[in-house]
C-alpha cells in the first residue's frame, strides 16, 4: 500500500527501456489530486513539493484522473475519465521504438476513449514509474496477478522486467 501525503512524490527503483511494460494502481482512498506516470533522468522529487510533482517538468509525464488531465512541463490538457475509489488504473508503456515511447491508460480495464494513449513520442533513455499526490493506492507492479489485462501480449510487468535486470547484473 502506498500512502501519499502533502503532494509528495514516490519514484520506483527501476529504469524501464527497450520493451513494453504494464502496472496497475488500485485507488483505495483518493484524498486529493494525483499525478501518476513516469520520469527520467533529470527529474528530482522534492521533499517539500510546493505543488510540483510528476508531469510538472520536462523530465516527467503524468495522468491525473481526479482533474481528468495530463501533465508534461505543466498542464497538457484534458485526458481520461474520472477516477473513483476502488477503480483499477492500468498504465502501459511502449518503449519498443527509440525516441517514441507511448503511455496509455485504462480505467477498470478499458483503454477506450476518453482513456487510451495519453502521450506519444517521448524521447527518454529510460522511464521510471513515479507517483505524486494525496491518498492511498495499492500498486501492483506484477508481483501478483493483475486485475485487468495489458493492451496486448507484448507487455511484461514492471516486476518481471526488474527481476530480469537484477539477474543480468548478478551474472556480470
Amino acid at each position: 500500500m502506498m500512502q501519499l501525503q502533502d503532494f509528495n512524490t514516490f519514484v520506483a527503483d527501476v529504469k524501464l527501456c527497450n520493451g513494453c511494460f504494464y502496472f496497475e494502481l488500485h485507488a483505495v482512498d483518493i484524498a486529493d489530486v494525483v499525478q501518476f506516470g513516469f520520469c527520467t533522468q533529470g527529474f528530482e522529487p522534492r521533499e517539500d513539493a510546493e505543488g510540483e510533482g510528476v508531469g510538472d517538468d520536462e523530465w516527467s509525464w503524468a495522468i491525473d484522473g481526479v482533474r481528468q488531465m495530463k501533465w508534461h512541463e505543466g498542464d497538457q490538457g484534458a485526458h481520461g475519465s474520472e477516477w473513483a475509489v476502488d477503480d483499477v488504473i492500468g498504465i502501459a508503456l511502449d518503449m519498443r521504438t527509440a525516441g517514441a515511447a507511448v503511455v496509455s491508460v485504462s480505467v477498470n480495464g478499458s483503454f477506450a476513449a476518453p482513456n487510451g494513449v495519453a502521450f506519444s513520442d517521448i524521447d527518454a533513455p529510460y522511464l521510471s514509474p513515479a507517483f505524486t499526490g494525496v491518498g492511498r493506492y495499492r500498486v501492483n507492479f506484477g508481483d501478483r496477478p493483475f486485475v485487468n489485462t495489458p493492451p496486448d501480449v507484448e507487455y511484461v510487468s514492471v516486476h518481471e522486467f526488474n527481476q530480469q535486470q537484477q539477474q543480468q547484473q548478478q551474472q556480470q
